[in-house]
C-alpha cells in the first residue's frame, strides 16, 4: 500500500467514492434488466433464462455458433438416450 501523504489519502478516498457510484449504477442496471426480463416472462411467456441467452447471442453476434452448439447438444442427447 502506498498512501504517504494527505493528498494520496484524498485521491484514494475519491477513487473509492467513484467505485461506490459505479457499483450502485451496476446494481440499478441489474434491477432494471430483471424488471425487463420479468415483463417478457409475464407478457410473452419467455423465460428469463432464454431471454438471457438471446441477449448474450445478440451482444456477441454469435448466433451461428450458438446454433451449431445447440445442434451438437441435440445430437449428443439423441445418441445418449437411444
Amino acid at each position: 500500500m502506498n498512501i504517504e501523504s494527505d493528498h494520496d489519502r484524498q485521491k484514494v478516498k475519491e477513487y473509492f467514492k467513484q467505485a461506490l457510484s459505479v457499483n450502485r449504477s451496476v446494481d440499478e442496471a441489474k434491477a432494471e434488466l430483471k424488471d425487463i426480463l420479468d415483463v417478457l416472462n409475464e407478457q410473452h411467456e419467455i423465460k428469463p433464462s432464454i431471454s438471457r441467452k438471446v441477449l448474450k447471442a445478440m451482444e456477441k453476434g454469435n448466433m451461428p455458433e450458438m446454433r451449431h452448439l445447440n445442434e451438437q447438444f441435440e445430437d449428443l442427447y439423441q445418441a445418449v438416450i437411444r
